[in-house]
């Protein structure tokens, strides 16, 4: 949660209603910022119910992610794509792509795989993790660090 440009980036940050009114984001639910949040039908116990969707070319969200013990960890995408070409990169800290992947076709945007991404070195302290949609038509329930 956050201000656009600083917290996240979405191409259509706010939608529009009848007549010029205000409808929020285009999952319409959890929050009315410019994420686009919808319900997700993930059948994974740990989801929170939620996904990000709509995601398009260059849109990006940040996290701070607090890491209690230096080490390597691996990185997962909980994703879905009608299509093949979306791509995913997480950078860490402000710098260059920690880590990357493309996304294959699930079947439907409600038809979820967990994708690796790739390991990072992670130190003991709070992060700040940003996910960039290099190329979008996917949506993303979540991201887990291992």
């Amino acid at each position: 949660m956050g201000y656009p440009g600083r917290a996240y980036a979405d191409a259509d940050a706010e939608s529009t209603g009848e007549e010029g009114k205000r409808a929020g984001n285009r999952g319409h639910v959890y929050r009315n910022d410019g994420v686009d949040i919808e319900l997700c039908r993930d059948s994974v116990a740990f989801t929170n119910g939620y996904n990000v969707g709509y995601i398009e070319d260059g849109e990006w969200m940040l996290f701070t992610v607090k890491c209690n013990h230096e080490g390597i960890y691996e990185v997962y995408a909980r994703v879905a794509a009608i299509e093949t070409g979306a791509a995913i990169r997480i950078s860490l800290d402000g710098g260059k792509a920690a880590v990357a992947a493309t996304i294959g076709s699930t079947g439907d945007y409600q038809t979820w795989k967990t994708t690796s991404l790739g390991k990072i070195r992670l130190s003991e302290g709070k992060h700040l993790l940003k996910v960039i949609a290099e190329s979008g038509g996917f949506n993303l329930s979540f991201i887990e660090i291992k």
